[in-house]
């Protein structure tokens, strides 16, 4: 019973920090937004044609458990500022790929840079050791959640 209790507390306190963490995060990730002219979704998305895989509108909609209209809208939004593109496959016309534009392409990376030195600024407070810990207790919690 008290392990329980002591559990459920460390619990508790654990949320707790990562609400406060998120609430120094939060306003700088706002104006960084701004100054990258995207939203949270649409980065998120350009991660996920950035992996280099073959995706099309379907395969989105699995990745960020989506709807394939707010899908659509996303990549037309995207495709709009130039970073995306659609491309039909050869074999199958009904098919359609979504990649990054060749500017789209550039822009990500510069996107990608800003990103990285925004989160590095972060993480800096932590030693390797600590960020090692880190990734390895939140690949755990993503093992566990993606087998249920």
């Amino acid at each position: 019973m008290q392990k329980n209790k002591s559990r459920t507390e460390l619990i508790k306190n654990m949320i707790e920090l990562l609400h406060v963490l998120g609430r120094y995060v939060g306003p700088g990730r706002e104006q960084f937004f701004l100054k990258i002219d995207l939203n949270h979704a649409q980065l998120k998305f350009l991660y996920f044609v950035g992996t280099g895989k073959e995706l099309t509108i379907q395969k989105l909609v699995a990745l960020t458990k989506t709807t394939p209209g707010a899908v659509t809208q996303i990549v037309d939004g995207l495709i709009g500022k130039g970073f995306l593109k659609r491309e039909h496959d050869q074999l199958d016309k009904r098919r359609v790929y979504i990649q990054f534009s060749t500017m789209g392409k550039v822009k990500f990376e510069k996107v990608q840079k800003l990103h990285l030195k925004r989160l590095q600024k972060i993480f800096d407070v932590l030693s390797d050791k600590e960020l090692k810990q880190m990734i390895s207790i939140e690949k755990k919690l993503v093992t566990n959640l993606s087998t249920k």
